[in-house]
């Protein structure tokens, strides 16, 4: 059997069988560290990482052959979204959690998309193409992306 499919069943199993231990040791109730447990989940995702702590990466403009690309070379170390649309005024809303974007040619970061990028907590823009004549690079030096 795959050691990658079995470790999630796994860590789950070894957590339930933690927070029982603490609640007989602590007094406080499963139902108590579960919650607990939901919160952390929850502020991870928020800070661009998935319940697995894996950097949520939003693949624009992706094409099949980036999906099987892309996945293939990821060993499980980023949690990637593969959009089909372009980067643009109106895709750039559904970015919320996201630490990282990758965009292709036809992608575009200007001024107004690099301040909508910052505001939804977006820290890096990887590039599929040779140069970054399609990103406002300034703007994205001086939001700190």
């Amino acid at each position: 059997m795959d050691a990658k499919k079995t470790r999630p069943k796994d860590d789950r199993q070894r957590l339930d069988s933690l927070v029982k231990e603490l609640s007989v040791k602590s007094g406080l109730s499963a139902v108590t560290y579960r919650r607990l447990i939901q919160d952390l989940e929850r502020e991870s995702e928020e800070f661009g990482l998935d319940s697995e702590g894996r950097l949520k990466v939003a693949f624009f403009a992706s094409k099949p052959y980036d999906i099987e690309s892309f996945t293939a070379e990821n060993g499980g170390y980023f949690d990637f979204h593969f959009i089909g649309a372009r980067l643009d005024e109106h895709s750039v809303k559904s970015l919320a959690g996201y630490k990282a974007v990758c965009i292709f040619v036809n992608d575009s970061v200007n001024e107004s998309i690099a301040g909508s990028l910052y505001e939804h907590g977006v820290e890096l823009v990887a590039v599929r193409a040779a140069g970054v004549n399609n990103i406002d690079v300034s703007a994205c030096k001086a939001l700190g992306i």
